[in-house]
């Protein structure tokens, strides 16, 4: 256990403090202590710790308060807190990870329960971290080689740095099956143990009530179940990266632009039925006379798919539209060497300064959970890597457009 690891413990009783530090101590954690909500608030003004232990029921700020300002704070909304009190009510609880909290321990506690779930949640504090500082670092280098039009070595950054978290991150997914599967055959051992030894010594059901066995076997592949949520939604934002870093992985060949929207909407028309909020999404084809272009036919579907998940996200998030939703998309040749394909919604406009980003890597508008940033900024990848632009206008009647073009050569 690095020596930088540092848990604050908060709890009113001074004897609970002692027991609970002691353990922390005891595997190697540097552990602080307060002994109230505002206490521990004042102590996270002078050092931010690695996770929080929070009692309830405290005089003055209770538990439940004391995190809903911590996770108000802009520097302190990321620190896991584990409620550990006797107040074991499913209100409570609910309460609890409605507030923020990463779990719910019951008092009073066991110290292995304690202990394995602590170390989770530190060890998926520390995967998040390492994350977050890779695609801010990420995210820097990409904009920087943007700005400086380097569109071409980007590719390359991208899939290096994808390579470096897919490693550790796929070293951790490959050893969650097995470490399942060996808890397993523990289970089928302890089964057979219990099976041929049914009534075992007085040591043996002490020791099995002290670690709360049944408990134990229960939980365990829970949190396992929680790492491998964890895992997987990593998996899926280096997968994003890795697809747009896979330079020539599709044949390039002359393509029908035509052809490629209406398969890419054909897979999309659950997104344009209407639901219980939402009229059912009309889609008006202005179709003009296309030549096939050469192309890389399914990056430039991944482009339309970007593109009108948006479109529909922003009819589907407008609440006050007047209009019948509607999704027009509009093709033509402007030239003897460009065509052009705009794809134009009703719905919410998008603010200037939202304008100037929304291409940038990692920019979203969307609650965290549901946009990583990602699909726009692929979208820009591909339209230049095929020597064509893309670039987006909003008008104040609620309708904004995407206007891409590409190059074609002329008979």
């Amino acid at each position: 256990m690095q020596d930088k690891t540092t848990i604050l413990v908060v709890d009113d009783i001074p004897n609970n403090l002692e027991v609970v530090r002691d353990t922390l101590i005891s595997q190697g954690y540097l552990a602080t202590t307060a002994i109230s909500g505002e206490r521990a608030l004042k102590r996270l003004q002078k050092h931010i710790p690695d996770l929080i232990l929070l009692d309830v029921q405290m005089p003055g700020i209770d538990g439940f308060e004391t995190c809903r300002q911590i996770k108000q704070h802009p520097e302190w909304k990321d620190i896991p807190i584990i409620f550990l009190t006797a107040l074991t009510d499913t209100d409570s609880i609910v309460k609890g990870f409605t507030l923020g909290a990463v779990d719910y321990i019951s008092k009073p506690f066991q110290e292995a329960e304690l202990l394995a779930r602590v170390n989770t949640h530190l060890q998926l504090r520390s995967l998040n971290k390492n994350l977050e500082t890779t695609l801010s670092t990420l995210k820097t280098t990409q904009a920087q080689l943007i700005h400086a039009e380097k569109m071409s070595s980007l590719g390359q950054t991208v899939a290096g740095v994808a390579h470096e978290i897919n490693n550790p991150i796929g070293f951790i997914a490959g050893n969650l099956e097995p470490l399942e599967d060996y808890f397993e055959d523990l289970k089928e051992l302890l089964a057979l143990y219990q099976q041929e030894y049914p009534e075992p010594s007085s040591l043996i059901q002490a020791k099995q009530a002290d670690i709360h066995l049944d408990f134990l076997v229960q939980d365990v592949p829970k949190i396992l179940s929680s790492m491998q949520v964890g895992s997987d939604r990593i998996q899926k934002i280096v997968a994003s990266l890795r697809k747009f870093a896979c330079l020539d992985e599709t044949p390039c060949k002359a393509a029908n632009i035509h052809s490629g929207i209406d398969s890419t909407l054909s897979l999309m028309q659950h997104r344009l039925n209407a639901t219980d909020t939402c009229s059912a999404i009309s889609i008006i084809r202005d179709y003009g006379t296309l030549p096939s272009i050469t192309c890389y036919p399914n990056q430039l579907n991944q482009v339309f798919l970007h593109i009108l998940n948006n479109a529909i996200d922003a009819i589907r998030d407008c609440q006050d539209y007047d209009k019948t939703p509607e999704i027009l998309i509009h093709t033509a040749v402007i030239n003897d060497r460009q065509i052009q394909v705009s794809i134009t919604n009703t719905g919410k406009i998008i603010p200037q300064k939202e304008q100037n980003r929304i291409f940038e890597p990692f920019f979203t508008t969307k609650p965290v959970g549901q946009g990583k940033g990602l699909g726009l900024f692929i979208s820009y990848s591909i339209i230049s890597n095929h020597g064509g632009t893309i670039k987006v206008s909003s008008q104040p009647d609620n309708k904004t457009t995407f206007e891409i073009t590409l190059p074609y050569q002329s008979s």
